[in-house]
């Protein structure tokens, strides 16, 4: 698919199929560079795999190779999804049909690691857990002006300073 070159799904037949279930990793490096000196880290400047989305892609090639040489009861999809972070790359497979005959999972399932667990320990919770990330692009436009006059200024300074705060408190005062 040229939208998202990179994605690859892998489907394993179940031996008594009463479901699709399906696994959804994110594959993307980030533009970051890696600085911890660890034997494994990235050999890419300015790229890796950050936000355990190496955990995320391990555990679906850990998954893949398991089910590779277990046939599993239920039908399982995995899909390796490219684009998380800049083009929400899960709704735009979604949009693309790549879901759909075979291919359509009855659940889908994800991960997200959460480093301040315990190893072993899996979490949940009804709704929203994690975030996600989202651009917003605002322009102030004002009117600048002498210090003397500041009854003809609209100050686009404070206005910027004021919505940044009020959009910081969006989330910290009103989402649990």
């Amino acid at each position: 698919v040229p939208e998202l070159p990179t994605a690859l799904l892998v489907r394993f037949e179940g031996s008594h199929p009463k479901r699709t279930i399906g696994y959804r990793s994110d594959i993307d490096a980030l533009p970051i560079t890696e600085d911890t000196q660890l034997p494994f880290s990235s050999v890419h400047d300015g790229r890796m795999h950050a936000c355990g989305h190496d955990v995320h892609m391990s555990l679906a090639l850990a998954i893949t190779k398991y089910f590779s040489e277990h046939q599993p009861e239920d039908h399982v999809i995995i899909f390796f999804q490219p684009a998380e972070e800049e083009k929400s790359g899960g709704k735009l497979a979604y949009e693309l049909n790549l879901f759909e005959g075979q291919w359509r999972p009855d659940e889908f399932y994800g991960i997200h690691d959460q480093p301040d667990l315990p190893a072993g320990t899996l979490s949940t919770l009804a709704g929203t857990l994690f975030a996600g990330t989202a651009e917003l692009k605002v322009d102030v436009i004002g009117q600048g002006g002498h210090a003397a006059y500041p009854h003809l200024v609209h100050d686009p300074i404070v206005g910027a300073a004021e919505l940044i705060t009020m959009l910081q408190t969006v989330v910290s005062r009103g989402v649990d």
